[in-house]
């Protein structure tokens, strides 16, 4: 049935106007960050099983996708304990970005992760260790948190050698990683592109030596820790790089060189840290009786900047 004229006019009219309304109403960016700054104990579900993370948000808040850090402790640590000692989260409010701090299989003293070949528990059961990061990833890039090409990993000892597996069997995710007194436990590696990588190693780290070897099955590896020259060098090859460096960051017992005529514009570093010992370099100094020395002469800002700097092509 035909409405006539002056009923059609009027119900027309009000028919844009709910239209007008609605489209107003809607948001701008659908999934748009809602997470509020400061810190977030938040669990995912990994195959039947809760996963838990510690997330800060910057002060200037997230309600755009953000570059994110994620920190992964050591062998027997957790998130928060990493989060404590790594001073991470001063660097996120100055530059902008999220830091996650993940925890680890849980075992009698902590946690562990599952590096290819290293470490403890995690590797024995096998577990799901890039299940769990993956779906962290996905969860706050589908959230409209942050930004799927700028994730970026770092993380010390048994943190840093499963950034090192994350590099490897997660580049699909991971745009660049710096380890921090880890070690190549993943002899299998290949990403299926190139990984921008910054190492960090202390030469009187005893733990995980500059020159290898080391109490690798105390740490419940399969095999002894590479050198850091081998390292180095597996990641030179990898990512194709020339022989040409530069020198990225120089100061008191610091020295940072970079080879960053690689593949598809990564760059590959290593930050040489004299008589450093199994510590994070710039961040609080923990057990140094037992652990070793920690610089003060680096921050995480070389770290940060070398991430912004690489993101995911």
């Amino acid at each position: 049935m035909r409405l006539p004229p002056h009923i059609a006019g009027p119900l027309l009219a009000v028919a844009l106007l709910l239209f007008a309304v609605c489209a107003y109403a809607r948001p701008s960016a659908p999934g748009g960050c809602a997470l509020k700054p400061g810190d977030h104990n938040r669990t995912i579900m990994v195959k039947g099983k809760s996963r838990e993370y510690v997330l800060h948000v910057p002060k200037s808040g997230a309600g755009r996708p953000l570059p994110l850090v994620i920190a992964l402790h050591g062998g027997a640590g957790s998130g928060p304990n990493v989060k404590g000692f790594s001073m991470m989260d001063p660097v996120a409010d100055a530059n902008g970005f999220i830091a996650a701090y993940p925890s680890g299989m849980r075992g009698l003293i902590g946690g562990t992760w599952n590096g290819a070949e290293c470490c403890g528990l995690a590797m024995e059961k096998k577990s799901p260790d890039l299940e769990f990061m993956s779906a962290l990833i996905d969860e706050l890039a589908g959230s409209g948190c942050v930004d799927p090409k700028r994730v970026y990993a770092t993380g010390i000892s048994n943190g840093g050698m499963f950034a090192n597996h994350l590099a490897c069997d997660l580049s699909d995710k991971i745009a660049a990683i710096a380890p921090i007194s880890g070690a190549m436990m993943d002899s299998t590696c290949t990403p299926k592109r190139p990984v921008s990588v910054l190492i960090y190693h202390g030469t009187g780290d005893k733990f995980v030596p500059w020159k290898g070897g080391g109490d690798y099955k105390g740490a419940g590896a399969k095999h002894p820790f590479p050198s850091v020259e081998e390292f180095l060098q597996t990641w030179l090859k990898i990512d194709r790089c020339t022989q040409q460096h530069r020198t990225l960051y120089k100061r008191g017992d610091v020295s940072c060189e970079v080879y960053d005529q690689c593949a598809e514009g990564t760059a590959v570093g290593l930050c040489r840290i004299e008589g450093g010992g199994h510590s994070w370099p710039g961040g609080k100094p923990v057990m140094t009786w037992y652990i070793g020395k920690t610089t003060k002469d680096i921050s995480n800002e070389v770290m940060w900047k070398f991430f912004a700097e690489h993101p995911m092509p």
